[in-house]
């Protein structure tokens, strides 16, 4: 009866240990930065998903400076190997401004999906 007990103990251990080294390679993979190429015009942008996965949840943030006062987007889904636009009118500030790009030009984007993200400086 003893024996049973170690036995299972031991491969519970085990178990958990393959566990933790699963969930620290993919923590590895989940920390590194989008890879996403981004284009626009005077309407829109165009994310570009460079990767073999779909992104969704995915959150914009432009012109977004130190102390806030950015233009944001929530709810980007992106599919792997694609790519979606998104119209500079769908992109808003807290109040419900939207981003008008004949009055600002659009400087830097911020794009966050789940723990991984990647910044844009635009030209």
């Amino acid at each position: 009866s003893d024996q049973t007990q170690e036995k299972k103990t031991t491969t519970t251990d085990n178990q958990i240990n393959q566990q933790n080294e699963t969930t620290t390679a993919s923590e590895e993979q989940n920390s590194k930065e989008l890879d996403f190429d981004v284009k626009f015009n005077d309407y829109a942008f165009q994310i570009i998903n460079n990767e073999g996965q779909e992104f969704s949840g995915c959150r914009l943030k432009l012109n977004d400076g130190l102390f806030g006062g950015g233009y944001y987007f929530n709810g980007l889904t992106i599919a792997a190997k694609d790519s979606t636009v998104v119209p500079f009118t769908s992109i808003t500030k807290s109040d419900g401004t939207r981003f008008n790009s004949s009055e600002i030009a659009p400087k830097s984007l911020f794009i966050a999906c789940g723990n991984r993200s990647n910044y844009f400086q635009m030209n």
